[in-house]
């Protein structure tokens, strides 16, 4: 595809260059591969036959665009080998490539362009990949070997391994049998010492129980008789009370009909006196008739009064009674 490449420059080239080697690599990866496989390079050509159009096709493109001066070419090749977009391993097989071309081509630009052989070049170049490939498989296979001999060494060892781990498990599980069963009959003791400590705690609780039950029965009749006690003298002191303020109420009545009493007896004596003392007016000469008259009538009033209080006197007095 470099054949109409000859105007390209040095940049472009250089990006189908990178393209193009990953080609090659490939190719002589392939050769190698089918080589090893086959035990022979004859089912094994078409890679080389590839790579070898390939590469005749990139011999012809730098002949071209340097028109098969050595000089140009020679600027030409440096030109393209430089550019970025070829790195690492890529640069290393372009510098090779110019190497060897430069080397290959006469001073003659005519004969470059028409007699150059680019199997002069290619055959290098091709000799150079398969040898790294052939290398890099050997490597590949001798790291999948070294990958097979690691990984059998696991599997002995993981085999070794499993079989130590079943014989420790068989081991701890006996042992945890064991244990589970020293475990089950200690459990079932510490139950039966429970359900004693319990009966008895419970049996302990009852008697205390009972006891407080007793003794608060016991608190409760000292409290009735007490209540009881307390509510009989409050009874006492109220009739003590109500018998005292009875007296008193007597004393006080006996006290108002004694006064009464004596009120009435001075009224009855104030009137008797009154009477006598009218009877004497009534015999006396030397008054008008007029006056004793008129005091008649005073006393006989006064006297009226005096009545009254007394039988008002002996109604209260009745009445205090009832």
């Amino acid at each position: 595809f470099l054949a109409s490449t000859s105007a390209l420059r040095p940049e472009f080239v250089a990006q189908l260059l990178t393209q193009v080697e990953d080609e090659w690599k490939n190719e002589a990866g392939k050769f190698v591969s089918c080589n090893r496989t086959m035990g022979s390079e004859a089912p094994c050509n078409a890679a080389h036959k590839a790579f070898d159009g390939s590469c005749f096709k990139v011999v012809g493109a730098v002949l071209g665009g340097s028109g098969g001066d050595k000089e140009r070419s020679t600027e030409y090749l440096g030109d393209i080998c430089r550019q970025p977009s070829l790195q690492g391993w890529k640069r290393d097989k372009c510098n090779s490539f110019a190497h060897d071309m430069l080397a290959a081509m006469s001073e003659n630009s005519f004969s470059n362009r028409n007699f150059f052989n680019p199997s002069s070049v290619c055959s290098g170049l091709w000799s150079n990949f398969a040898a790294e490939e052939k290398l890099l498989l050997a490597e590949a296979e001798q790291a999948q070997a070294l990958e097979h001999l690691e990984a059998a060494k696991k599997a002995e060892a993981a085999r070794v391994k499993a079989e130590q781990e079943r014989a420790e498990a068989a081991k701890k599980a006996e042992e945890e049998a064991i244990k589970a069963a020293n475990e089950a009959a200690a459990e079932r003791k510490n139950k039966e010492l429970k359900e004693q400590r319990v009966k008895e705690e419970a049996k302990i609780k009852a008697e205390t129980a009972a006891k407080e039950r007793a003794e608060e029965e016991r608190q409760k009749e000292v409290r009735r008789k007490e209540e009881e006690a307390v509510r009989q003298a409050e009874e006492a002191k109220k009739a003590a009370e109500q018998a005292s303020a009875r007296l008193k109420a007597k004393k006080e009545e006996a006290a108002k009909e004694e006064a009464a009493e004596a009120a009435a007896r001075k009224a009855a004596d104030a009137a008797a006196l009154k009477i006598r003392q009218l009877k004497a007016l009534k015999g006396a000469p030397t008054k008008s008739p007029r006056k004793v008259q008129t005091l008649g009538a005073a006393n006989h009033t006064e006297a009226i009064k005096n009545v009254t209080i007394v039988k008002k006197a002996s109604k209260l007095s009745t009445v205090v009674h009832k």
